[in-house]
């Protein structure tokens, strides 16, 4: 979970006005690629900060087996992928991407339990 939160939050763009940019900034944008109101409100109502909220997705998606799902809706997206990543993210290239998809579909039949909890907020919780 700690290599995919700093995957996801590697390379990134400043988008943001007035604070910087988190990967939960290009997350958010999931209900823009497909259908995941609901998802993302679950995130909103467990933890509060972007780095928690970054957690809770990875999390909430695993747990469900759709994270491979939910990460190539995103990546998939240029105009999306263009706004928040460099050239040189891993999450704007494509073979790469589709390596990583397919390592987590790989992962599909096994089911995960990982806890999310209001402790994902915390800046030392690595």
């Amino acid at each position: 979970c700690q290599i995919l939160e700093e995957l996801l939050g590697s390379d990134m763009k400043s988008v943001a006005l007035f604070r910087s940019t988190t990967a939960w900034d290009f997350l958010e944008n999931l209900g823009d690629c497909m259908p995941a109101e609901s998802f993302l409100k679950q995130i909103r109502a467990v933890v509060r900060s972007g780095v928690g909220r970054v957690r809770a997705f990875i999390r909430f998606s695993l747990n469900e087996s759709s994270f491979p799902e939910y990460l190539s809706a995103l990546a998939w997206n240029k105009s999306l992928t263009s706004t928040y990543y460099q050239d040189k993210a891993l999450l704007r290239d494509e073979e790469l991407v589709s390596i990583l998809l397919l390592l987590f579909v790989a992962l599909k039949p096994y089911r995960f339990e990982l806890p999310v909890t209001k402790d994902l907020d915390r800046d030392d919780y690595w």
